[in-house]
């Protein structure tokens, strides 16, 4: 008999704690949902001032291997010469709606593609793994920077 007193207490003390605080957790949670929002829209489609690689890990080998080999081109060339201080974003090509846009967007051909956006949203540098040239992708990153080599 005591028990299923002390279990109703609780119960009702549980109840009467959301009943009291049912606004605030419903703005708490409103506020959570709108803030995850804007995250998610300056997450997806922020790519100013940054580079885009579109790669495809479940490719052939030989492409793979292309896609690795440039991606780790570009990774040591931002850890040794820029301190990582330029956003690089790798894209999987498998991920159809967000890859599709950004190829089409940028004009991107075969795979793997890289882009250098500049602050205003627009192309400096667009190349994919057989046209990629490190010196020239350095000059714009440079240029993307704002100063000199």
């Amino acid at each position: 008999m005591k028990k299923r007193k002390i279990e109703k207490n609780k119960r009702e003390k549980k109840e009467n704690f959301f009943q009291k605080n049912k606004n605030i957790i419903i703005l708490f949670l409103i506020i959570c949902f709108f803030t995850l929002i804007i995250y998610a829209m300056n997450y997806q489609g922020n790519y100013k001032n940054s580079i885009i690689m579109v790669t495809d890990s479940k490719a052939c080998y030989c492409v793979k291997n292309r896609c690795f080999s440039l991606k780790n081109q570009i990774s040591d060339l931002l850890k040794n010469k820029f301190n990582n201080s330029v956003k690089f974003k790798v894209i999987e090509y498998r991920d159809n709606s967000r890859s599709e846009k950004i190829m089409n967007k940028y004009n991107m051909g075969m795979i793997p593609a890289v882009v250098i956006v500049n602050k205003k949203g627009e192309p400096i540098y667009n190349s994919n793994f057989y046209s990629f040239n490190i010196d020239d992708f350095t000059n714009k990153l440079y240029e993307l920077k704002g100063r000199n080599q």
